[in-house]
């Protein structure tokens, strides 16, 4: 997978609250970011899932609350960086569990300045990390290259 994906879904959630369709989106989308049609595909596959899987989530779960960033997280993740990462919160590309996951790898490596780039990365293994959320043939499993026939 690129981290353009990450871009890409921060673009159809934009586009998808505005009452956007997906034709529109798709149309729209290449002009914004440039980027492959399967990455376009595997995009918008990863936010239908993530819609399909917040639909059927049990809502008897609450959120833990806010998540308030640490002076340290904020160093060393940069303001671009924590701004990015609260904005794909806010609009539902990653959750919790999946911001906690990112912020775990930074935190783990060692002190280096993180470009958008590496951020997509980590959003992108969070997002595909194997867990109970994913379902069962989802294409969160497969490569955005892979072909389904």
């Amino acid at each position: 997978m690129n981290e353009k994906i990450v871009e890409a879904l921060a673009v159809i959630a934009e586009a998808w609250r505005a009452s956007k369709s997906p034709e529109e989106i798709y149309r729209n989308l290449n002009k914004k970011i440039n980027i492959d049609a399967g990455s376009i595909n595997a995009a918008f596959s990863i936010f239908f899932e993530k819609k399909l899987y917040e639909n059927s989530y049990d809502e008897t779960k609450q959120s833990r609350g806010l998540r308030i960033f640490s002076d340290e997280e904020k160093e060393i993740i940069g303001l671009e960086n924590y701004n990015y990462l609260l904005k794909l919160l806010n609009l539902g590309i990653i959750g919790e569990q999946e911001l906690e996951l990112i912020l775990e790898r930074i935190m783990e490596l060692p002190d280096e300045i993180f470009e958008r780039e590496d951020i997509n990365w980590m959003v992108l293994y969070a997002l595909t990390e194997y867990s109970a959320s994913v379902l069962p043939g989802s294409r969160l499993n497969l490569f955005s290259s892979d072909k389904i026939n």
